[in-house]
């Protein structure tokens, strides 16, 4: 069943697009911050592994904060299973495209996790503002 509270806003459609944008701008950050972070550790420089390893939590983003959605407090779950995945097969995958050990790739990939968590709060916040201010400026012409 769909709560109405559920949502970010309130309406299917701006909350789609919220966490579409969202997800689309913290990718393009990412990438920038998982590039400085490998740099800075002496790790490949170059954009294929951090593209690659942001295109990874893009996909695992929009899908489970689009599904869940449509549940109460399911933002909150979306983020905390988001989260948890975004760490451990991340960290895999960061440890099959940098040629590190777990350890140390788990350790890479938190770094760059809390990051990416503070400014995913900004962004996220700002956008929220954004497609508020448009909802009320539609709702008043």
């Amino acid at each position: 069943m769909i709560e109405q509270g559920a949502f970010i806003t309130g309406n299917i459609i701006f909350d789609s697009i919220i966490i579409i944008i969202a997800s689309i701008i913290i990718f393009i950050i990412g990438i920038f911050i998982t590039k400085w972070i490998a740099a800075r550790k002496n790790l490949d420089e170059s954009y294929k592994p951090a593209i690659i390893l942001n295109i990874l939590w893009l996909g695992i983003n929009i899908i489970f904060y689009t599904i869940f959605n449509f549940i109460a407090y399911g933002i909150f779950l979306a983020f905390i299973i988001s989260f948890l995945i975004h760490i451990f097969i991340g960290s895999f995958l960061a440890s099959k495209l940098y040629k590190q050990e777990y350890i140390v790739s788990l350790l890479f990939v938190i770094k760059i996790l809390v990051y990416l968590l503070i400014i995913g709060l900004i962004v996220g916040f700002i956008i929220f503002i954004i497609i508020s201010l448009l909802i009320i400026g539609l709702t008043v012409v």
